[in-house]
């Protein structure tokens, strides 16, 4: 299957074998022969060389960078992503070739904000990989990288008895894999399907299970320690404090958080250590720690503005809780206070760079329960419920 270097060897075996053996006039056909199949083999190697170096670059911008969240960062993506090789699927000459440009595409789209046409070129990919058993068995990584993005957009889209299929499949692996199953194919099984299924129950509402979840996943971390991925280390902390956040466990929130924020990796996952600031302040507000509030959010405004990651959405949050929580008097001021929040942000929202804030953390459900007096869980239950039905 594609095995192209190996192929490359085989030909110049057979070329060498011919001249050594020379038989009457079909020596040069044979030479020929030879020669027009390593240009073709060549050919197919250099454009998987160029799809690859292609999605180097566009990865590794996203892992810097996470979702898009200003036009200067749109336009840079959208200047990788203009590539002529990512014009036409018939530009890409070869099985491998074709899953990048699949791969490409479904990450485009999901920048962009059309989660469905993303979702359909995940799932090319995964159809394409299955299409080949032997594939899965000598490069079990891609199969799970591709496994773990359809699940991503599966979750967006809210189909999840899609998540639940994929879940199985990636816990599978290691069994179908037998002895070639490696501790750190283990580690990345674990830490895939296992946010997945996080995921799945934070956004389903069913938080019972998702708290019941949390020993398992601490038991992986430790266990798979020097092989797990700090990109999903981090996500798994942020989810444990919005969890509990939600739960009205303000403490344990405080302690998942401050694991984030005390172990900063630089360019991973900004986006990620930067609502988590946003998160302190919100848990420090619970617990009524007013004392430690004006610092928290001068070191918050300080990590943001350093990182440019100072929009509008991040900007009214910390301008409410610097300028205006420090002078409200009664109850009646607050609840005010927080309706004008809530018209800020909806407001700021519309622009979808900003929107992208609330896929972090739902912030206007927040606000509509201190304006409501009631559960944060219970707000995001009731809106979960609605859009479930739909």
């Amino acid at each position: 299957y594609e095995k192209y270097e190996l192929l490359m060897e085989i030909l110049k075996w057979e070329r060498n074998i011919i001249v050594a053996n020379p038989q009457g006039g079909t020596v040069l056909q044979k030479q020929d022969a030879i020669y027009n199949e390593r240009e073709s083999v060549l050919k197919k190697l250099q454009n998987i060389d160029e799809y690859e170096r292609v999605a180097g670059k566009i990865y590794s911008f996203q892992i810097s960078k996470g979702a898009s969240r200003n036009k200067n960062e749109s336009k840079e993506f959208q200047n990788l992503i203009s590539n002529p090789l990512l014009k036409e699927e018939s530009y890409a000459l070869t099985q491998e070739s074709k899953r990048v440009f699949y791969s490409i595409h479904a990450l485009f789209y999901q920048q962009a904000g059309n989660i469905v046409k993303s979702h359909d070129y995940y799932k090319k990919m995964v159809e394409l990989i299955e299409l080949s058993p032997e594939q899965i068995k000598e490069r079990p990584y891609i199969y799970l990288f591709a496994l773990n993005n359809l699940g991503n957009s599966s979750h967006r889209l809210a189909r999840y008895d899609e998540v639940s299929l994929l879940i199985k499949k990636m816990r599978y692996l290691p069994e179908k894999l037998g002895s070639k199953c490696t501790n750190v194919i283990k580690a990345k099984v674990f830490e895939r399907s296992y946010n997945h299924e996080l995921t799945m129950y934070l956004t389903t509402c069913q938080f019972e299970k998702a708290v019941y979840l949390i020993s398992d996943i601490e038991k992986g971390v430790e266990e798979f320690r020097e092989a797990i991925d700090k990109q999903h280390e981090i996500i798994f902390y942020f989810d444990f404090a919005y969890l509990y956040f939600m739960q009205q466990e303000y403490k344990k929130a405080l302690l998942w958080c401050n694991k984030i924020i005390n172990d900063a990796v630089i360019d991973i996952r900004q986006d990620v250590y930067c609502f988590a600031r946003i998160l302190n302040l919100l848990i420090h507000y619970e617990l009524g720690n007013e004392d430690l509030l004006e610092y928290r959010v001068k070191s918050a405004y300080r990590y943001l503005h350093k990182r440019q990651r100072m929009y509008k959405f991040e900007t009214s949050v910390l301008n409410f809780i610097r300028k205006k929580i420090p002078h409200i008097v009664s109850d009646k001021n607050l609840i005010g206070a927080f309706k004008e929040l809530k018209t800020e942000l909806e407001e700021i929202t519309k622009d979808p760079f900003e929107k992208k804030a609330i896929e972090y953390f739902d912030f206007i459900s927040w606000i509509e329960s201190k304006i409501e007096n009631r559960p944060f869980a219970d707000i995001v239950r009731q809106k979960a419920s609605k859009h479930l039905q739909k």
